[in-house]
């Protein structure tokens, strides 16, 4: 009998020992890849927040650079002044980082009982130092196993996003994002090549649909595997006989027999509607987002109607993610 969450006896039997999957006991992991400009930092912030918005602890985080090491190898690596680096070097220096990021970050959230959602994990080194950079895929995943300790997110989401298509929502490349066409076609058929390898453990999006209809597909398959994950408060809900207005309508009252959808499908459905999602939370356009339309959105769901410009941009200060 085998009693190890999220991996099959005849799955671990099949495993080499070296790289054999480990999932936590405990709390949920879940991470987010994809080529440059998928869009996941924007989808994992959105998943953070409607986790929030219900209830549960969750740690949002990013590799490299979610630790003091992390972000001293993060600037190296996506620094373009540091110039052409050996693909081992390159390759060694995120597996320090993942280790770093495990020990520090990741193991004792996950402890905890919280739900960790990462922005890059252990396929973005295998996509991109083994299939971009060409080195041996054993050797590297090899290394990066050994460095987080073999441990697998019980989700993978990856967001399949056109190298063309992605590299043209930026202006400015950074370092990896800067590499030739053909090294990122390289990286998008790697990271589909792992995902094809485990499909009870990812879910394989294209990039080019809407923001908030990704969000919702997410959310959705996200749903069933918070069964073993306590919420830490009760989920935010407006108050039940509260009406409150919207771009100078009113919106009903919630009744309490009419049937409530869940704040996840709330944030999604709110999303939609009011078209907020106007730049990529937690990257370089961030700024030109209409931060107004994002706190009066955050507002509804919490029930909370802030009074004056300061409590304005106190929500929005709280809420929004931090800067790259």
């Amino acid at each position: 009998m085998n009693d190890r969450h999220g991996l099959s006896l005849i799955s671990e039997l099949k495993q080499d020992p070296s790289t054999a999957p480990s999932y936590s006991t405990s709390g949920l992991f879940i991470a987010f890849e994809g080529g440059e400009g998928a869009g996941k930092s924007t989808q994992a912030w959105m998943l953070a927040e409607a986790l929030r918005a219900d209830g549960y602890r969750v740690l949002l985080t990013r590799e490299p650079g979610a630790t003091p090491v992390g972000q001293t190898v993060r600037e190296v690596v996506l620094d373009p002044a540091t110039g052409e680096l050996s693909p081992r070097t390159e390759m060694l220096l995120y597996a320090a980082d993942k280790a770093e990021h495990l020990e520090q970050v990741v193991n004792p959230a996950l402890a905890r009982g919280d739900i960790v959602i990462t922005d890059r994990y252990v396929d973005s080194t295998l996509a991109y130092q083994a299939g971009g950079r060409g080195l041996d895929l054993h050797e590297v995943e090899s290394v990066a196993r050994w460095a987080t300790s073999r441990l697998r997110p019980h989700l993978t989401v990856l967001l399949d996003v056109d190298p063309e298509l992605g590299r043209s929502r930026f202006e400015q490349a950074d370092r990896l994002e800067a590499e030739p066409t053909e090294f990122h076609v390289r990286v998008r058929e790697t990271f589909l090549q792992l995902a094809s390898k485990n499909r009870d453990h990812y879910m394989v999006l294209r990039a080019d649909r809407a923001v908030v209809d990704i969000a919702d597909v997410v959310l959705e398959r996200v749903q069933p595997l918070l069964g073993h994950v306590e919420r830490a408060i009760a989920p935010m809900r407006p108050p039940p006989h509260r009406p409150w207005k919207r771009s100078g309508e009113m919106v009903c009252r919630a009744s309490s027999s009419a049937p409530r959808k869940s704040s996840g499908a709330r944030i999604a459905s709110s999303l939609r509607r009011r078209r907020v999602i106007t730049a990529d939370p937690g990257t370089r356009s961030w700024e030109s987002a209409e931060s107004g339309a994002v706190a009066r959105f955050l507002s509804t769901i919490t029930g909370w109607r802030p009074k004056t410009q300061r409590e304005w941009q106190n929500v929005v200060s709280f809420w929004a993610p931090a800067k790259n």
